[in-house]
């Protein structure tokens, strides 16, 4: 590897996906490491990086912000889900579903800055849910599970967002609404706000 300029310094030579990589595979600092690699640093140095990774000033910036190239998307609809239906067994509750948006990285990292999903009529405030499909993720699995729990334990009419998601090239995942209420459909608005970089 040939060394690095005043330059690379300033803007390391790291994309945002090879950081997300390194990061998910539990690689810390490896911007600091990829530095700190190619020269003989003093404890001054050592130390700058150590205060600079404490507070975020080793990440790529188009993680927080797009670039100036970059162009951010913001998504918006209101989608109707059908009433559920019962099964054979004419007692399990078989919930409609409809797919409220796709998100794919493409060929470069994607930041899914925002994303959240609001009832948008009592059905969906009593009787709806969001699920994570299709999942293709690093760190998330099918049925995704956010941290905290809904506060009577069920997780009909709770909707959390979930925020600030890196996606590596050609990851993806579907959001996807349900309805058990058994008579009236449901109506969800989805907000959606994302860049790609590299």
């Amino acid at each position: 590897m040939p060394p690095l300029s005043p330059q690379d310094l300033i803007c390391p030579p790291m994309s945002l996906g090879e950081y997300v990589k390194n990061v998910y595979r539990q690689n810390p600092l490896p911007v600091s490491k990829l530095v700190l690699g190619q020269v003989q640093p003093d404890q001054f140095l050592k130390d700058l990086f150590c205060v600079l990774s404490a507070i975020g000033g080793l990440e790529p910036l188009s993680a927080t912000r797009p670039n100036a190239t970059d162009l951010k998307q913001i998504y918006d609809q209101t989608i109707e889900v059908p009433p559920a239906t019962l099964a054979s067994d004419g007692k399990t509750i078989v919930p409609g579903e409809g797919k409220l948006i796709e998100i794919c990285a493409g060929n470069q990292p994607l930041v899914v800055d925002k994303l959240r999903v609001t009832p948008s009529n009592l059905t969906a405030v009593q009787s709806g849910q969001i699920a994570f499909k299709r999942l293709a993720v690093m760190g998330f699995s099918e049925e995704f599970c956010a941290a905290g729990e809904p506060g009577n334990g069920s997780d009909n009419g709770v909707f959390q967002s979930v925020e600030h998601i890196m996606l590596c090239p050609e990851a993806g995942f579907d959001v996807h609404a349900r309805n058990y209420d058994l008579f009236s459909p449901a109506l969800f608005t989805i907000h959606a706000e994302m860049w790609g970089t590299c």
